[in-house]
């Protein structure tokens, strides 16, 4: 692979894992509440946060093969 395509492969990882743990981390949050209303708005933030990570590699990967 080349310089250029390695570090947009990087830069994409990057991005898709932060919001990949983002997910992760609101999840494991609403697990460990005893609140319920808490519980379901992390639930929602982690279905968001896992979301922004698909549509993330979803565009990354579209204008990676344009470039």
């Amino acid at each position: 692979l080349s310089i250029r395509r390695q570090r947009q492969m990087c830069i994409r990882d990057r991005l898709y894992h932060a919001e990949a743990c983002g997910g992760y981390n609101y999840a494991r949050a609403g697990e460990e509440t005893l609140d319920l209303c808490l519980g379901k708005l992390f639930a929602a933030m982690s279905a968001d946060e896992y979301r922004h990570a698909d549509l993330l590699m979803q565009m990354l990967g579209r204008r990676m093969k344009c470039l």
